[in-house]
């Protein structure tokens, strides 16, 4: 059995400020500041308090994901890198060998130019290399065979 609603005396404290015992969307009034508006919900925090802002605010986006890093690693950090995960372009010292040649880290779609001729267009992805090498097209190919 569940109470709903807290017994009079911690009413204060557990009312209409307190949704639900799990998450305390809003919190009691005195820390309300803190906590209100900038604080969406519990886990994540959305918004930083104002003295944090600067470092947290419309910078990075979310707690989880820093889709935008702080200014001062904007150059190594910004546009060049989309995701916290998946560095989809590299920093621009690497780019040669990672940048629209390798388009995310997971699958490389595209090797390397020396690598090309073997794994360019003839492999898809990593996975599953859809076309094989010439060499070993007559038994590979398009053609399947086994029906």
């Amino acid at each position: 059995m569940r109470a709903t609603k807290a017994p009079p005396e911690e009413q204060y404290h557990w009312g209409p400020q307190r949704r639900s015992p799990m998450r305390a969307t809003k919190a009691p009034p005195e820390e309300q500041y803190h906590w209100g508006p900038q604080r969406r919900s519990p886990m994540r925090a959305t918004k930083a308090p104002p003295e944090e802002q600067y470092h947290w605010g419309p910078q990075r986006r979310s707690p989880m994901r820093a889709t935008k890093a702080p200014p001062e690693e904007q150059y190594h950090w910004g546009p060049q890198r989309r995701s916290p995960m998946r560095a989809t372009k590299a920093p621009p010292e690497e780019q040669y060998h990672w940048g629209p040649q390798r388009r995310s880290p997971m699958r490389a779609t595209k090797a390397p130019p020396e690598e090309q001729y073997h794994w360019g267009p003839q492999r898809r992805s990593p996975m599953r290399a859809t076309k094989a090498p010439p060499e070993e097209q007559y038994h590979w190919g398009p053609k399947g065979g086994h029906r």
